[in-house]
């Protein structure tokens, strides 16, 4: 854990009954502003369908309406999302010297380990939430010990749930009326794959936090494995909508890069995560991108371009260089 930072989880094992000035968020940025639970629920995509035409337009408009769709009938075992579930919610019991054992140094391109993924500044307002991030297989780190099952079962969950992302990248390529491996294909043979799990302790306060700063990822796609606990919230026309959790189902969010490869036909959309007084909630992302050297840009054809070419390095960088906020990071690509 970073220095002078405490862990959450700490926190609140140590019973604290208010919540540290760092975490308190400024009064425009707390999670009563602006949320609107009225908002119809994002769009639900049957991936078994998808070489259906009416299946694949709802996909293409999900993408183009939402950003953001809950994914059912997607094929990977429910018996192994749930052990994913079970390891990551064990890791995040172990002893706090232990979590932090698999702290490692960052660089510019991406931060594993214990801790938080943004390094803050000392004004940085902090997340309500602690955070475990590695690439699949770890390159900074090693694979934890314990639970006995956590490398087995992830290098399992990694590899079924990076085939779902390919398998998602040729329907968004096909939905665009492009060659299915077009996405694929720009991705490059070095795309890669990483998990950001995270753990939101019980809030004494949770009106005055956040588990996580409001933005969109920096990534190709995300696919998002939740518990029972909702808390992930996603911004529509000025408000956050509460994103329910459906058993069995992954979210599914488009990120930057295919915002930039859609010619922002596919949008990027801002999202955050609130927390709750009485549960803690548990949640992995699984981030699929190109390789470092991938060059970025329009695929799709267009009179007017939106966004520059440039590497997938170059953007990660740039992205990885400021804390979370919004979509901002997203200008450093535009014409």
């Amino acid at each position: 854990m970073d220095s002078g930072v405490p862990a959450v989880q700490s926190l609140v094992e140590n019973g604290t009954a208010h919540v540290p000035q760092r975490f308190v968020r400024p009064i425009h940025d707390r999670p009563s502003k602006f949320s609107s639970p009225d908002l119809d629920d994002i769009p639900v995509i049957n991936a078994s369908q998808l070489s259906d035409k009416i299946e694949l337009q709802k996909l293409d408009n999900a993408c183009r309406e939402w950003g953001f769709f809950q994914l059912t009938d997607h094929g990977i075992p429910r018996a192994l999302m749930q052990s994913a579930r079970g390891v990551i919610r064990e890791f995040f019991r172990l002893p706090q010297e232990e979590k932090e054992s698999y702290t490692a140094s960052s660089t510019k391109l991406r931060r594993e380990g214990y801790g938080r993924y943004f390094l803050p500044s000392k004004d940085t307002v902090l997340d309500w939430g602690d955070v475990f991030f590695h690439a699949l297989p770890p390159v900074a780190l090693p694979w934890p010990v314990h639970p006995a099952e956590y490398k087995e079962t992830i290098q399992a969950y990694g590899a079924q749930v990076r085939s779902l992302a390919l398998k998602l990248l040729a329907a968004l390529s096909r939905a665009l009326g492009q060659p299915p491996e077009l996405f694929g294909d720009a991705f490059g043979p070095d795309a890669h794959s990483s998990l950001r799990m995270n753990y939101y302790p019980p809030c004494p306060e949770p009106d005055l936090v956040l588990g996580l700063s409001p933005h969109s990822d920096g990534v190709g796609i995300t696919i998002l494995l939740q518990d029972e606990v909702e808390g992930l919230q996603i911004r529509k026309n000025g408000e956050w909508k509460p994103v329910k959790s459906m058993p069995d189902a992954f979210v599914v969010n488009i990120g930057d890069i295919l915002e930039v490869m859609s010619n922002g036909i596919y949008k990027s959309v801002e999202h955050r995560a609130t927390v709750s007084s009485g549960n803690a909630r548990m949640s992995a992302a699984f981030f699929f991108s190109p390789g470092f050297e991938a060059v970025l840009k329009p695929l799709v054809p267009d009179e007017k371009p939106l966004f520059r070419e440039l590497t997938f390095r170059e953007f990660i960088t740039a992205y990885m260089g400021n804390a979370l906020n919004g979509k901002q990071h997203l200008e450093y690509a535009k014409l």
